[in-house]
């Protein structure tokens, strides 16, 4: 499987995290191969339900955050947390650790996908399903990191240095010949 796509997995082998009464940890599955584990909410999923699987390494799009913002408001969800608040600068999805379980990922209900899915979308729309664009929306893209641009003054200790080798070569080579005026003297 691609880490640079979502992709449809099955949710299971839950455990209680110490000290905490809304979440626990959760594995995400494959074939029944556990991929890695997550951090959830209690009670939102089943064991072997399906979910869609967004690893820390993607970026969502801010169209599809808005649509998921949308659809948790639209179920009447009063004090749910935005799906911002898991992502770093540029929507990258971060890894968060939460009362010392860490929670490689982001985990979305697959009901949230429903009104992207065209005909053709829903009849493959099942574990393994892996994708970065539904529909007419793009989701997510690979995390790719930003190029550093160099300093063109730099630090005070490499002007220092530039200035001195600006005054030492030429000292260096006052004398200049060619070859050939080198060879006229031999």
């Amino acid at each position: 499987m691609e880490n640079n796509t979502a992709f449809l997995a099955k949710i299971g082998n839950f455990q209680p995290i110490e000290g905490a009464d809304k979440i626990e940890s959760a594995s995400i599955l494959l074939n029944d191969v556990p991929i890695t584990r997550v951090v959830i909410g209690k009670g939102e999923y089943n064991e072997g339900d399906l979910a869609v699987y967004f690893d820390s390494n993607l970026c969502l799009s801010d169209e599809f955050i808005l649509y998921i913002d949308k659809q948790h408001k639209d179920y009447g969800k009063e004090n749910f947390t935005s799906v911002s608040k898991y992502l770093a600068r540029g929507n990258r999805i971060k890894t968060v650790k939460l009362r010392g379980t860490i929670s490689d990922g982001l985990v979305i209900s697959t009901e949230k996908f429903e009104s992207l899915l065209d005909k053709k979308t829903r009849e493959l729309f099942d574990e393994g399903f892996s994708f970065n664009d539904l529909g007419d929306m793009h989701v997510c893209h690979k995390y790719v990191a930003p190029v550093k641009q160099r300093s063109t003054t730099g630090s005070k200790k490499d002007r220092k240095k530039r200035k001195l080798i600006s005054r030492v070569i030429p000292e260096m080579f006052k004398f200049h010949c060619d070859t050939t005026q080198f060879a006229k003297f031999i």
